[in-house]
């Protein structure tokens, strides 16, 4: 099992098994578990969020300023209309979409990421728009998908990742051109949208080869990357696949192993991944867990601080176990959340700003 830390259910004893990873306490029952740039999102099963990690532009939706060392409970119309259904965050900013399909955020805002028709930072949660089903975050732009399978977006458009607009950044939810979207996943500066008769497309930075097209050439609008595809993800500039037939592909930056092919040779063209069947698959920025139904996560790629959970520092460049009965996983820039199926919250990787809660703490 991967040296993940954990605190068991309100005790106040850490069990730290190397000193670079570190836990908190959480109160069962737990749902899942966010990371994003710099902070993290924990949700319980009744749909209540809580916050901590790098608080600059109010990411995290309340007043405790710079930074959140514990998790807190968000006490504002985050947690008290509807129920919270999924969480989306980019580099300085956060989006809740619930249960109505209303959708929430708070944070930085200076290239319209939040879409709510201005470029003013937002410093407490408040609606944006209603009838989304699903979110993405990238960097510094956002996605969504209507009730109708309408793609749209809002945010930093210099790179093309909206796919729309001709790079110029809009600041309210647009229409990004694309119909009969089930899937998106959002990079650093590139986009992925899935359609329900599984054609993939890609839209912005392609520096690494990220779209998988063989070429480093970036796009300002959609290009269509291949078929017969069912899953994707996207970490900062590379991404992955799961076909129809269960068949894993890997493609874009590979610096740090983060592809699991053995070696950190980039790749431009969409390569066979050791990583196959109906599997989760959950992009950091540079490192890639996937997660089985069964519960077993492995992981693979940059691991400077822990992150994998390894209790080491090296790099990993083959896919390699981390633990199991993980029923949730997250990762960040440089950080890592699990939640186990026994409802406790785990913990590896770098704590800057906060944003592994390295105090013990119940979450009531």
């Amino acid at each position: 099992m991967g040296d993940f830390t954990i605190l068991k259910r309100l005790q106040i004893i850490i069990l730290v098994l190397t000193s670079l990873l570190s836990f908190s306490i959480a109160s069962a029952p737990l749902s899942y578990v966010i990371d994003a740039g710099d902070h993290s999102f924990v949700v319980k099963e009744n749909g209540t969020v809580y916050i901590a990690g790098k608080n600059e532009g109010n990411v995290i939706g309340t007043t405790v300023s710079p930074n959140v060392f514990t998790f807190q409970y968000s006490t504002n119309s985050a947690n008290t209309t509807s129920t919270l259904n999924s969480i989306a965050g980019g580099t300085l900013h956060s989006l809740i979409k619930k249960s109505d399909n209303s959708l929430w955020g708070t944070g930085y805002n200076g290239t319209g990421q939040l879409g709510n028709n201005d470029d003013t930072n937002v410093l407490a949660w408040e609606i944006l728009t209603s009838n989304i089903v699903t979110i993405a975050a990238g960097a510094y732009h956002s996605l969504g998908i209507l009730a109708d399978g309408t793609l749209v977006g809002t945010g930093y458009n210099l790179n093309g990742q909206l796919g729309t607009l001709n790079a110029v950044n809009p600041i309210s939810w647009v229409s990004l051109g694309l119909n009969g979207v089930k899937k998106i996943a959002a990079g650093d500066a590139f986009s992925l949208a899935l359609q329900t008769n599984g054609t993939l497309w890609a839209t912005g930075a392609n520096n690494d080869g990220q779209f998988g097209d063989g070429t480093t050439t970036n796009s300002l609008s959609w290009i269509q990357i291949t078929t017969n595809v069912k899953n994707i993800a996207a970490g900062y500039s590379h991404s992955y696949i799961v076909k129809n037939d269960n068949s894993g592909w890997v493609c874009g930056h590979n610096g740090f192993g983060q592809l699991g092919l053995g070696n950190k040779q980039d790749r431009l063209s969409w390569t066979p991944s050791t990583i196959t069947g109906d599997v989760h698959i959950i992009a950091g920025d540079h490192h890639t867990f996937v997660l089985t139904d069964a519960g077993s996560l492995v992981g693979v790629g940059r691991n400077d601080h822990g992150q994998l959970g390894l209790g080491n520092t090296t790099d990993i460049l083959s896919v390699t176990v981390i633990t199991d009965n993980v029923k949730s996983v997250a990762a960040g820039n440089r950080h890592s959340h699990i939640i186990k199926q026994t409802d406790t919250l785990w913990a590896a990787g770098y704590n800057g700003f906060g944003r592994l809660v390295l105090q013990a703490q119940t979450i009531p």
